[in-house]
């Protein structure tokens, strides 16, 4: 097993993760949520990045895997076999030799895309229901949606102003570093990795759409675009400009009824 090993997280990822699992709580709250086993392998992964389909159903009854470059997330219902994470510890290597602190900066990308796949597939965000149901559409033929999510996801961890004023200095220079790397990364990855900087159809606003939101609004619009019935990327990509108008609207409407509700109570 010394190929393949539990992955070894450095103290800055350790402030990182715990930074936004404590908002993915907070926002999923009464659904505490604890992160899937994340592993390392030594050997390289098959790569299926030539493929527009990047969902392998190996057999009707085996876990879905969604495979990336240098790593893969793999979700199964099975609480006997889990969903967990691989970072391909491989190809970070081959593509980073003699540039070990671009090699932690890209693996730090790396693992937090993957958890962006892990939230899609294993967190709940309403709150009536421990687990989402994840449909078999869902599933399959989405790897476009799969990619933008996950993108969005990583960037706005990488941006978002509060969770970054949550981490010490070195952690915020970190972060910093970790940005860059995703951006330049993103410009030689194909299309479906790049859909998030144009949201917009304009990049710098593309980005500034996902850093200005926020993780409450962007959580509570997965768990809807999630519990549609198809075309995922469409619906996201065409809602998500006004996502925080939608949310304001539908909170100031339950903040009026439950205020006239208190108000009939006071007159009864």
């Amino acid at each position: 097993m010394d190929h393949f090993y539990r992955y070894k997280y450095s103290n800055i990822e350790l402030e990182i993760l715990g930074a936004f699992i404590t908002k993915i709580n907070l926002i999923s709250s009464g659904n505490p949520v604890s992160l899937c086993d994340i592993w390392c392998s030594e050997i390289n992964l098959q790569s299926v990045d030539h493929s527009r389909r990047d969902i392998i159903n190996l057999e009707d009854s085996s876990p879905i895997k969604i495979i990336d470059r240098y790593g893969f997330f793999r979700y199964s219902s099975d609480k006997k076999n889990p969903s967990l994470i691989v970072i391909n510890e491989y190809k970070l290597k081959q593509h980073t030799v003699g540039e070990i602190k671009h090699r932690n900066y890209l693996r730090t990308v790396v693992l937090i895309h993957e958890i962006g796949h892990w939230i899609e597939y294993c967190v709940s965000f309403n709150l009536k229901r421990k687990n989402p149901i994840i449909r078999s559409n869902f599933s399959s033929n989405n790897s476009e949606f799969h990619e933008l999510w996950a993108q969005i996801f990583t960037y706005k961890c990488l941006s978002d102003s509060d969770l970054l004023n949550s981490l010490s200095p070195t952690a915020q220079d970190y972060i910093a570093e970790c940005k860059e790397v995703m951006l330049k990364l993103s410009e030689g990855q194909s299309h479906k990795y790049r859909t998030f900087k144009f949201i917009l159809n304009d990049e710098r606003a593309s980005l500034d759409l996902i850093e200005n939101c926020s993780f409450n609004y962007l959580f509570r619009f997965l768990e809807r675009i999630r519990n549609k019935k198809r075309n995922y990327f469409q619906e996201f990509n065409r809602l998500m400009p006004v996502m925080d108008r939608m949310f304001m609207r539908e909170d100031f409407g339950k903040d009026n009824r439950t205020s006239d509700k208190f108000k009939r109570q006071d007159c009864l």
